[in-house]
């Protein structure tokens, strides 16, 4: 309308009024778009309130479902916890117990071979560090054979287990006890102060070892042999002391069973010897260097010869004639009697079919405790007198008194047996310095009088 009227006033109220209607059409078209935006935004948040409120269910959901398997989650790992806990346990005990039995005596529980051993290099080293001195007794027992064979390895283990009871009684708790093997223990004493305390403490053990041990049907009585090495003066390393201990040991036995005795450096050449010589013995037979002499058994009453005993011989090639008494315990010793004495009998028997006369003397063989509780004696002279064609009434064979008790002990497990095979021969006992003797003969005992002249 202003525009129309004309006028420069007009014309720019015209123009603003324009103006005006421009902006008012492009303010309500703008609030008409933000009010389909707001309506737009209205609806898209409803439905992401919807959408919210079905995630919050379904994470509540999920998040009880995942409660109950922490829960499950949480006792299966507490019960593989006790689980692991109980095997680690197992595995401790085990390995505690394969050490335990690695390390000790199954019999006597006391260290075995092995782990004494290991023992002593430790005590050793500290004792060389320290300047100190350690003691080594080695134990021997005796007449511990004559309970295996007369009661049996159960009696035999029995007084093994308290030979060990006894030993850890009597020695001090620091004292290092093993069982060496079969009837040897040994004993170490470190920190000592002189020979003086480790000699009493030996005369100790053995005076315990002396008192009877209780079995059924009757008690037994065993003694020992003790020897005695010193660190660092009979030797530096656990081999050269239990070897120095063992010599004096074998040096004791032989001087007399139930003693103490310490080591002295010319033991281990006598014991160097003996064993040489023992070697010897062995091949002595198969070289020729064994023989028999021969020497007339008198009856008193008749004066006749009745027997001819074989007295056995070793010819040395390099020592020439070797006492019976010094080869002869040797023999024994070893186990080489039996044999030995296997080929006395075959000797004896051939010598004896040669000799002449209307009623020839039988022939006397000696016969060790060995060969009767080797359990072949009865073997080997059947064999002897088979091979020699000798009647079983001309052998006699000859013992002395220590082979009276393996006799009766031997009595119903070899002289019945050959009672069986009827096997005939008497088995004189002769006496050194007795005129009496006793002929078995069917498993039975007869009275003899009889002489020795040599």
């Amino acid at each position: 309308m202003f525009l129309l009227e004309g006028g420069k006033a007009n014309s720019i109220l015209g123009f603003l009024g324009l103006i005006f209607c421009l902006i008012l059409i492009q303010l309500a078209r703008t609030s008409h778009e933000a009010t389909v935006l707001a309506i737009r935004w209205s609806k898209t948040n409803d439905a992401l309130v919807g959408e919210m409120k079905g995630a919050c269910a379904e994470l509540a959901t999920a998040q009880d479902a995942l409660g109950d398997v922490n829960a499950n989650l949480d006792l299966k790992i507490r019960a593989r916890t006790l689980d692991l806990r109980k095997e680690i346990s197992e595995r401790a005990r085990y390995a505690q117990e394969l050490t335990r039995v690695a390390n000790t005596n199954a019999l006597t529980g006391l260290r075995n071979r092995s782990s004494f051993s290991k023992q002593l290099k430790i005590s050793l080293d500290e004792a060389q560090f320290n300047g100190g001195r350690v003691a080594v007794l080695f134990i021997d027992l005796d007449k511990f054979k004559e309970v295996n064979d007369v009661r049996g390895h159960e009696a035999g283990d029995r007084v093994l287990l308290d030979v060990a009871q006894r030993l850890l009684a009597t020695l001090p708790p620091e004292a290092e006890i093993g069982r060496w093997g079969g009837d040897e223990f040994v004993v170490m004493l470190a920190c000592i102060d002189g020979m003086a305390g480790v000699i009493q403490t030996a005369n100790l053990l053995r005076q315990s070892l002396t008192l009877p041990v209780d079995l059924v049907p009757e008690a037994v009585k065993i003694d020992s042999t003790i020897g005695i090495a010193i660190f660092p003066e009979h030797g530096s390393t656990q081999d050269e002391l239990i070897r120095a201990a063992d010599v004096a040991m074998y040096s004791a036995k032989q001087s007399g069973r139930q003693g103490v005795k310490l080591f002295e450096p010319l033991l281990a050449e006598e014991v160097l010897k003996r064993h040489k010589l023992a070697h010897s013995l062995r091949a002595a037979a198969g070289n020729g260097e064994l023989m028999l002499d021969y020497q007339p058994v008198v009856s008193v009453a008749s004066g006749e010869c009745v027997a001819m005993e074989a007295l056995l011989r070793w010819n040395h090639p390099e020592l020439g004639l070797v006492s019976p008494l010094e080869f002869i315990p040797l023999a024994e010793r070893s186990g080489d009697i039996i044999a030995i004495g296997r080929w006395v009998l075959e000797e004896a028997c051939k010598a004896a079919m040669g000799w002449d006369g209307a009623r020839p003397p039988a022939v006397a063989v000696n016969v060790s405790a060995i060969q009767v509780l080797g359990g072949t004696l009865c073997e080997d002279i059947d064999a002897a007198l088979s091979a020699s064609g000798l009647a079983a009434t001309g052998l006699l064979s000859n013992s002395s008194r220590a082979c009276s008790l393996a006799i009766m002990i031997a009595h119903r497990k070899h002289w019945n047996a050959c009672a069986s095979r009827a096997c005939v021969f008497p088995l004189m006992i002769l006496a050194r310095g007795s005129r009496l003797c006793r002929t078995f003969s069917m498993c039975r005992w007869t009275p003899l009088r009889s002489t020795v002249v040599s």
